[in-house]
């Protein structure tokens, strides 16, 4: 939400897309965004 500057409402709408793009659920797509930025921070 912070990077695209968006309402917590946008944001729970742009994981519901891509989740739906990619025939995966919302938390599948959150957990993946969560641990791709913990990888990119930890470097």
């Amino acid at each position: 939400m912070g990077e695209r500057r968006c309402t917590p409402e946008q944001a729970l709408a742009g994981l519901a897309t891509m989740a739906r793009d990619a025939n995966r659920t919302v938390r599948e797509v959150a957990q993946a965004m969560v641990e791709r930025t913990a990888d990119i921070a930890g470097r």
